[in-house]
C-alpha cells in the first residue's frame, strides 16, 4: 500500500495475485453541511454531494509498519 502526501491511498497492490486492487484514489474524507430540507437525522437530500469539502489538510504521517500478513500507516488530520 501507498499513501500519499494528502493521507489518501494512492495505490494497493496484491502480491499474490500480482495486480493492482484499488481504482483512483481511496480512504478519502468528506464534511458535509447538515441542512435538512424537511426532516432532521437521515433525511439525506439527492444533491449533498454537491455541497461536500474535501479533508485534505495532513497534520503527520507516519509510514507503513508491515509483517507479511499485515501492514499499518497513520494519518492524522488537522
Amino acid at each position: 500500500m501507498e499513501i500519499g502526501a494528502d493521507g489518501s491511498l494512492r495505490r494497493v497492490y496484491d502480491k499474490e495475485a500480482g495486480r493492482e486492487v484499488s481504482a483512483g484514489r481511496g480512504n478519502q474524507l468528506w464534511a458535509y453541511a447538515d441542512k435538512p430540507r424537511e426532516r432532521d437525522a437521515w433525511d439525506v437530500d439527492e444533491d449533498h454531494e454537491l455541497e461536500g469539502e474535501e479533508i485534505t489538510a495532513v497534520a503527520s504521517l507516519r509510514d507503513m509498519e508491515g509483517a507479511p500478513l499485515r501492514a499499518t500507516g497513520s494519518v492524522n488530520r488537522r
